[in-house]
């Protein structure tokens, strides 16, 4: 009896070796498959401020020096010697060359791209244009602290960067779980 039981187990073992090879190669390209659905979702969900982003890209490289500095999370992080600051619109991130290389610079435009896959459509209306009138008046409205806005506390909050010296701007931030300090002119 043990002798006819033994290949319909064997049947049965192949059988499973089979089917767990096909779901195994099938969940590599479900995965796979997810990543790009997400990809594409995310793309067309901040459309608007990405088109902007892709269309300065476009601008900086034929008028301008580009650098792609970092891809993080769906988005790119570019440094342009003719940026004066750092905008982040959509899945670009453009730097000036001092901001560059600052990681708590870096930390506070992730947190504008965590808004802009919060907001989706809204961001420009809601955190991008507000923020670019708050950078070029700040200063004419006697404030020293650009961070102070409620669009770069929240950028802040986002990407893990925390005010330690309001006066003298100076910041704590994590990057890559370590907490860090720097002085940010």
């Amino acid at each position: 009896m043990d002798v006819f039981l033994k290949p319909k187990q064997n049947q049965i073992h192949i059988v499973q070796l089979v089917i767990g090879k096909i779901i195994k190669n099938n969940k590599i390209y479900m995965d796979k498959l997810v990543k790009y659905l997400k990809f594409i979702l995310l793309l067309i969900w901040q459309l608007p401020q990405s088109i902007v982003g892709w269309a300065m890209m476009l601008f900086f490289v034929i008028f301008g020096k580009v650098k792609l500095l970092h891809y993080i999370n769906n988005t790119f992080i570019f440094e342009s010697s003719l940026m004066r600051g750092s905008i982040s619109l959509g899945t670009v991130i453009i730097c000036c060359s001092t901001h560059a290389d600052k990681p708590a610079t870096i930390q506070h435009e992730l947190g504008h791209v965590k808004q802009s896959k919060y907001l989706g459509w809204l961001y420009l209306f809601v955190i991008g244009i507000p923020s670019i009138v708050w950078a070029s008046i700040y200063r004419r409205l006697g404030y020293r602290n650009y961070y102070h806005f409620y669009t770069e506390k929240w950028a802040n909050k986002l990407g893990y960067v925390k005010v330690i010296n309001k006066t003298t701007n100076y910041y704590s931030y994590y990057y890559l779980g370590i907490e860090k300090n720097i002085l940010i002119s």
